[in-house]
């Protein structure tokens, strides 16, 4: 699950814009590049055992024309599930 901005302390929000190509997967078995993805779409891929995957992310910011400086922070979910055998 992805923010639809950053927040500051003081409550200010910085808006988010993720969209394709803002995801990617890297690891074994994927393109030595990565596998680029849309992070508002979700993306299924299996994992066999012994394998890991990196998930990098990116996106853009907007920020208004008298957007306050200042630190801002968010949370994001990544959530993975186990099918089974």
């Amino acid at each position: 699950m992805l923010p639809d901005g950053l927040l500051s302390r003081d409550g200010d929000v910085l808006p988010l814009l993720f969209g394709p190509g803002d995801g990617v997967v890297a690891g074994e078995g994927l393109p030595e590049a990565g596998l680029a993805f849309d992070p508002t779409v979700p993306l299924t891929l299996s994992i066999t055992d012994g394998r890991s995957l990196s998930v990098r992310l990116g996106g853009t910011a907007l920020p208004a024309a008298q957007q306050p400086a200042g630190r801002y922070s968010g949370t994001l979910m990544i959530i993975v599930t186990g099918l089974g055998t």
